[in-house]
């Protein structure tokens, strides 16, 4: 069955701070989400669990490729095709490009 949209809350704060607040202040309750394929089957079979998302699509430092001399940061956000597009992790990481 179904889910119905009304039980459903989401929002998108477009800073992280706001993002980690909801997180922290009820860590069961809230579901990040930056996309919506699994988000949506899960609703179309009435299985999602969590009636609180939060939409980190907008939040840009989850959207970042940070290389380090040792390290590389991909944020939670960041989408296949910029990591195919990124000299770095195309040349260094090639499984992932």
């Amino acid at each position: 069955m179904r889910a119905d949209p009304a039980e459903f809350r989401l929002v998108s704060p477009g800073d992280l701070q706001v993002v980690l607040s909801l997180l922290a202040s009820e860590p069961t309750e809230w579901l990040p989400i930056a996309g919506g394929t699994d988000l949506m089957v899960l609703y179309s079979a009435g299985k999602l669990p969590n009636r609180k998302l939060v939409n980190i699509w907008n939040i840009p430092e989850l959207r970042q490729i940070e290389v380090f001399p040792d390290t590389i940061r991909i944020g939670a956000a960041c989408t296949y095709t910029a990591l195919r597009g990124h000299d770095v992790v195309s040349r260094e990481f090639p499984l992932l490009a």
